[in-house]
This record gives structure tokens, C-alpha cells and sequence, in this order.
């Protein structure tokens, strides 16, 4: 008998039926885009240009909430440089190259706009911990020095060469926008434009993926 009374319900109010359907709570993503970064080399802050490669997946705790994780890798980049130093009482400057790489993990919150849309807008917020590695090779050169000091001369010095690799862990608060954009009934496209601060601006990254939810 309470079999007869569901396939009733079924055919009186097929909409009833429908909603039992359960949406997808997940989806997952391969991202490619550009990034520009502030990074503090010398006295100075730099911004350097990377690639971006990333993957990401989601939990919808609601039609509209999600919380997402993200793997990323930005390839290393040279940025040359001169800057001070000081040898004995001189004063010079030197020609240096600092190579950078980067990976991080980005946990956030989306809040998506929509529902059983095509084009699902979002904004959300969250912090990547950024893994951060700085080769510096400054080969053997000759400078010239300057000094104020009475009695004493400007001249060149030779400046010795110096290699040295250092890595440092970094946790930058963002904020995001974009969209996600359906192609069939699960997968999709997905832009994305993300502000990190640190605390005044210190990334930005844009990307483009392909998802699919599950």
C-alpha cells in the first residue's frame, strides 16, 4: 500500500519527484592563468610576472555556499638587480640575479549567485599559504666605491661572488570574484580574478579553467 501511495505522489506531483533529485556537492578544477607579485628583494619592492598552474576542488554545503581548496605553482622567474653594499668603509653597488619560485595552497569560502543557471556569478575570501624560494647568484665583479669619510678615496673594490638559496612560508588574506560558466549539465568553465594583501596589495591573479561538478 505504501508503495502504491509513492508511485501516486509521483505521477500526481512529478515536481515532488524532482526535487528528491540530489544536486552535485562537488566539483573540481584545472586552472591555468597569470600572476603579478610584490616581492621584497632589496630596499625596494619588485613585482614580478609568473605563470600560474592550479587544481581545485569544492564542497556546496547549500546551493549557494562552497568551500574550496587550491594547489597552484607559479613558475620561477630571474629578476636582476643592483643594490648597496658595504665593503670595509666603501660604499658600492652590485649586479645581482634573484630567481623565484613559488607553490601554494588556498583555502576559502565562495558564495555562488544563481540557481540551476547557466552562468553562476561568485565572490569569496579566504588566505593561500605561499611557499616561497629566492636563489641568489651575485658573480664576482668589480664596483666602484665612494666614501665621505676624510682621508680616504674613492676607487674600485672587487666584489667577491656569493650564492645562496632561501625559502620562507608566507599566509596572504584574498579576496575573489567570477564566474562559472556551464557548457552541458556538469561540466564547465570557470574564470576567476583574485587580490591578495599583505597588507597593502600584494598579488593578483587571474585565471581561466575547466571543472566538472560530481
Amino acid at each position: 500500500m505504501r508503495l502504491i501511495l509513492v508511485i501516486l505522489a509521483c505521477v500526481v506531483c512529478p515536481g515532488w519527484s524532482e526535487a528528491q533529485v540530489a544536486l552535485p556537492r562537488h566539483d573540481a578544477v584545472i586552472s591555468i592563468g597569470w600572476a603579478g607579485s610584490e616581492v621584497g628583494l632589496t630596499d625596494y619592492d619588485r613585482w614580478r610576472a609568473s605563470l600560474f598552474l592550479g587544481g581545485s576542488t569544492g564542497h556546496y554545503w547549500t546551493d549557494h555556499l562552497k568551500t574550496e581548496i587550491e594547489a597552484g605553482w607559479h613558475n620561477a622567474a630571474d629578476s636582476e638587480t643592483y643594490e648597496e653594499l658595504v665593503i670595509g668603509s666603501l660604499r658600492t653597488s652590485a649586479r645581482s640575479t634573484y630567481r623565484i619560485g613559488e607553490v601554494r595552497l588556498a583555502v576559502g569560502q565562495v558564495y555562488q549567485f544563481g540557481r540551476n543557471s547557466w552562468v553562476h556569478p561568485y565572490v569569496g575570501a579566504g588566505a593561500d599559504v605561499i611557499r616561497r624560494s629566492v636563489a641568489l647568484d651575485r658573480p664576482a665583479q668589480t664596483g666602484f666605491a665612494y666614501t665621505t669619510q676624510p682621508g680616504q678615496t674613492s676607487r674600485d673594490v672587487a666584489i667577491p661572488a656569493l650564492r645562496t638559496d632561501t625559502t620562507s612560508t608566507l599566509v596572504r588574506p584574498f579576496i575573489k570574484t567570477g564566474a562559472k560558466m556551464y557548457a552541458s549539465e556538469r561540466l564547465f568553465v570557470l574564470t576567476d580574478l583574485k587580490v591578495g594583501f599583505a597588507p597593502d596589495l600584494d598579488h593578483v591573479l587571474w585565471k581561466i579553467g575547466v571543472g566538472v561538478d560530481f
